[in-house]
């Protein structure tokens, strides 16, 4: 079982022996979590696990040793579009989905690279917001994407296509 916590740690609870292994944040070792406020998990397909967190992404390998971190670098447009992680998904493909404050971004699993989505205020079929809280993948394959006060959005993975769902008074 693994926890994720706000105050400096990614902890792998062992159900068995009822005992923890902690993984601090050291932002001096590059093997290391570098930033202490964990906002999600997502286990690996690999058998690794994908921490979110306010200052990046990380991978933690399946023998539970070493970190590989990313970031969001200005120079590179297929790095991750931010850093700060709100929400982390693993689709049935394998694929990571990282809602962050500046982006949808898809993880190829085969390639490493990052695909971004964001808002286009010209373009209705586009996410609504660029900031994306909450995620979840339906029976069809679509994720759907939660923002804060802006609607809930479908994503068609096939197509990039966005279908948005707003609040109507009326």
């Amino acid at each position: 079982v693994w926890v994720g916590t706000t105050d400096r740690v990614v902890s792998r609870l062992d159900p068995r022996s009822g005992t923890f292994r902690h993984f601090p944040p050291d932002p001096q070792d590059p093997t290391a979590l570098g930033h202490p406020f964990v906002t999600s998990l997502a286990p690996d397909p690999a058998g690794g696990l994908w921490v979110g967190t306010y200052g990046g992404l990380y991978w933690l390998d399946p023998a539970g040793e070493r970190f590989t971190a990313y970031r969001h670098s200005p120079d590179d447009p297929l790095s991750l579009s931010d850093n700060a992680i709100n929400d982390l998904l693993v689709d049935r493909s394998g694929a990571l989905w990282i809602a962050t404050g500046d982006g949808l971004n898809r993880r190829d699993p085969r390639s490493g690279r990052f695909t971004i989505y964001r808002n286009d205020p010209a373009d209705p079929q586009s996410l609504s917001a660029s900031s994306g809280w909450s995620l979840a993948e339906d029976a069809q394959g679509g994720i759907w994407v939660g923002t804060f006060g802006w609607g809930l959005n479908r994503l068609d993975p096939a197509t990039g296509r966005v279908t948005r769902y707003r609040h109507d008074p009326q």
